[in-house]
C-alpha cells in the first residue's frame, strides 16, 4: 500500500461551485461507497457499479435524490436485496430520484446499487458549465469528483468513505489519492477517513513521481 496524490485536483474540487441543492430532497448522510469501474480508452467509455450506503436523517421519505453525470445512462438500480427500484432523471440538474417502496425510516442505514455506463469524451456538457471534469482519451484520461461520475449526494458538503476499484487495459497506469494497491490489473483506492474522494486519472505514459516531506505525488 502506498499514498499518492493528484496535483491540483484538490484545488479544482474546492474551487468548483456546486449545483444548487433542492430543499425538497430527502436529507441523508452518505457513509460509504464501493465502486467497481472499468475504463475503455478505445471507445472512451466508462462502465460502473456503485454501491452507496447512507443513513436517512428524516423519517419515512419515499424517495432519495443523487446527482449523476447526464452522459451516463443507468441500466439498473437495486436495493441491498437485489430488488429493482424505480427511478427518474432530471437532465436540467443532473439528478436521479430513486423511489423506495417501503420508505426510509430515520436512522436506519440504506444501501442502493447503481449500474450505469456512458461515453465521456470531454465534449459533453459538464455539471459545472465551462469546466471539463471528465475526459477519456485513447492514451490518457481523468474522472474527477465534480464530474459526478458516480452518484453524489451533498456535493462538497457530505463527507464519505470509499473503496474504488478501477480497471483499465494492460499498459495503462491508474493514479489517484488515498491508499492504493494493484491486483490482477485492477487498481484499488481506499479512503478510510471521511472526505471527498473520487479523483482518478490514467495514462499510457509512465507518470512522474515526486517525494517531498514523506508525501509521494504522482503526476501525469
Amino acid at each position: 500500500m502506498k499514498r499518492t496524490g493528484l496535483v491540483a485536483i484538490g484545488v479544482l474540487v474546492l474551487a468548483a461551485s456546486g449545483l444548487a441543492q433542492d430543499d425538497k430532497r430527502a436529507r441523508i448522510d452518505v457513509e460509504n461507497y464501493t465502486i467497481d469501474a472499468e475504463i475503455n480508452p478505445d471507445t472512451q467509455t466508462l462502465t460502473a457499479r456503485a454501491a452507496v450506503r447512507f443513513v436517512p436523517l428524516e423519517d419515512q421519505n419515499p424517495a432519495v435524490t443523487f446527482e449523476l453525470n447526464n452522459a451516463l445512462s443507468i441500466s439498473r438500480i437495486t436495493d441491498d436485496k437485489g430488488q429493482n427500484l424505480q427511478s427518474s432523471r432530471n437532465q436540467s440538474d443532473n439528478t436521479v430520484r430513486v423511489t423506495l417502496p417501503g420508505g426510509m425510516p430515520k436512522g436506519v442505514p440504506v444501501t442502493l446499487v447503481f449500474n450505469y455506463d456512458g461515453r465521456l469524451t470531454g465534449s459533453e456538457e459538464s455539471p459545472i458549465y465551462g469546466i471539463k471534469f471528465a475526459e477519456i482519451k485513447n492514451d490518457f484520461g481523468f474522472l474527477l469528483y465534480p464530474a459526478r461520475w458516480f452518484p453524489v449526494s451533498g456535493y462538497t458538503a457530505d463527507r464519505f468513505m470509499a473503496t474504488m476499484n478501477i480497471k483499465v487495459p494492460s499498459g495503462f497506469t491508474v493514479i489517484g489519492s488515498g491508499a492504493s494497491s494493484v491486483n490482477a490489473g485492477v487498481s484499488t483506492f481506499r479512503f478510510t477517513n471521511p472526505s471527498f474522494p473520487g479523483d482518478i486519472a490514467f495514462t499510457k505514459t509512465p507518470p512522474v513521481r515526486n517525494q517531498n516531506d514523506g508525501l509521494t505525488t504522482t503526476v501525469i
